[in-house]
């Protein structure tokens, strides 16, 4: 539980490690990282959660704007006193969220995933 939030998510790597915490888009879930997880590095340490009131996460209702929600995503960092990496897939909310709220001291780098679909 952070922030008051019983958050779902898949902790990875070296629990020590610098944290990469993956955001999903929408309507996505945690599960959208499942194939990229065990090809990262695990001498970090990867966190893939499913976003407030998405998959297993708690929704909590009249709190989603866009400061308060990037404060909740830092609290994920846990008690990680350096910056993170962030990578996010299809939402560029989830960019304005992570570094406009928690600014960039806070923030080593940012990866935004996109990806054109399958064909037929």
């Amino acid at each position: 539980m952070v922030n008051g939030i019983q958050w779902h998510y898949v902790d990875e790597g070296a629990p020590e490690g610098t944290v990469i915490l993956f955001l999903h888009g929408l309507p996505e879930g945690w599960y959208s990282w499942h194939y990229v997880l065990p090809r990262v590095d695990h001498k970090y340490r990867l966190i893939a959660i499913d976003m407030k009131g998405y998959g297993r996460s708690d929704p909590r209702y009249g709190d989603y704007n866009w400061h308060h929600v990037a404060q909740e995503i830092g609290g994920l960092r846990g008690n990680a006193t350096s910056h993170a990496y962030y990578c996010s897939t299809s939402c560029w909310e989830d960019w304005v969220l992570v570094y406009g709220a928690l600014g960039p001291d806070l923030v080593g780098f940012f990866s935004f995933v996109a990806s054109a679909g399958a064909g037929p």
